[in-house]
C-alpha cells in the first residue's frame, strides 16, 4: 500500500485524510506503537517462541512469534515499509475501525426482505457465515481469527477455538484468549495441529466448566457489542461524528 499518495494529496487539497483499518482496535494500538518500540529491540524472529513482547500500555503481552508475520525480520525492506505506513497512519484525521455488521432489518424498508424473498436475494457476504454461527445447532466455532469471523462469533455469543494462520490473526488470538477470555487456542498452530488436540478443545468448549465460563463471558461481551451498534450506541455515534466532520471539512475546503 502506497500510503504517501492519498495522504499527501489530501493535504494538498486541504481535505481530511481518514484510514480504514479492517481489523480490531487492539491490533491498531499495537501497530501505531511499533515504529517507536521496534527499533529498541531485536527482530521478533530472533526472540524465540516463548519471548513476550511487553511494550504496549493497556495491551496484554504478546509472544514475538504471534506478532505480524511480515515484520518478523527487523531489517527487511518489508518491515521498514510497514513501520513507515504505521507511523504515517497516526498523521491522519482519524481511523475507521470495522464494527459488527448492522441489522439489515433496521436499514431497509420494513418487510423488504420478506417481500423480495422469492423474487430476489440480498447478498451480505460471500458466504452466509453469520447465519451459520447463529444457528442453534452450532455450539463452537473453529476459526482462523480473521476479524470478520471474530465479530460474527461475538455477536452470536459463540465460543471460539482459535487456529490462526497468517497476517494479524495470531495477534487477534492473543486478545481473544488472554485479554477477553472468550476463546481457547489449539496447541501447535505455529507448525502442526494434531486431530486429538482439536477434539480436546472442542470437548473443552462444549462439555466442561471452562466452556461454561466462556459462554457466560461471551454473553456479556455480546450484550456490549449489541449496545454499541444500536441507536445511540458508541459505534453509531462514532460514525455520525465522522460523517459530521466530513460535512464540515467539505464546507470549509477551498473549491476551484
Amino acid at each position: 500500500m502506497d500510503i504517501d499518495a492519498p495522504s499527501d494529496v489530501a493535504a494538498e487539497l486541504s481535505v481530511p485524510a481518514y484510514f480504514l483499518f479492517p481489523s480490531g482496535a487492539s491490533d491498531l494500538a499495537v501497530f501505531l506503537n511499533l515504529p517507536y518500540y521496534y527499533p529498541t529491540v531485536p527482530s521478533f524472529r530472533e526472540m524465540g517462541k516463548t519471548t513476550l513482547v511487553r511494550c504496549f500500555l493497556g495491551m496484554p503481552p504478546i509472544r514475538a512469534v504471534d506478532m505480524l508475520q511480515s515484520i518478523h525480520d527487523k531489517e527487511s525492506d518489508a518491515t521498514k515499509v510497514r513501520l513507515y505506513q504505521f507511523k504515517r497512519m497516526a498523521e491522519g484525521r482519524g481511523v475507521l475501525i470495522q464494527f459488527p455488521e448492522p441489522d439489515l432489518e433496521r436499514l431497509l424498508l420494513v418487510g423488504f426482505l420478506e417481500r423480495t424473498r422469492n423474487r430476489g436475494m440480498v447478498v451480505k457476504n460471500w458466504a452466509p457465515q453469520s447465519e451459520v454461527v447463529q444457528h442453534e445447532a452450532v455450539a463452537a466455532f473453529v476459526t482462523h481469527c480473521g476479524w470478520n469471523s471474530t465479530l460474527e462469533a461475538i455477536m452470536s455469543g459463540l465460543p471460539m477455538i482459535c487456529w490462526p494462520m497468517y497476517a494479524e490473526q495470531c495477534m487477534n488470538k492473543v486478545f481473544m484468549v488472554e485479554e477477553m477470555k472468550i476463546a481457547v487456542d489449539v496447541e501447535g498452530y505455529e507448525e502442526f495441529v494434531k486431530a486429538v488436540e482439536v477434539e480436546a478443545k472442542v470437548r473443552l468448549v462444549m462439555d466442561t466448566d471452562q466452556g461454561k465460563m466462556l459462554r457466560e463471558r461471551l454473553a456479556i461481551v455480546k450484550e456490549r457489542a449489541l449496545d454499541a451498534i444500536h441507536e445511540g450506541g458508541s459505534s453509531e455515534a462514532a460514525l455520525a461524528k465522522f460523517l459530521k466532520n466530513m460535512e464540515v471539512e467539505n464546507a470549509i475546503a477551498p473549491h476551484g
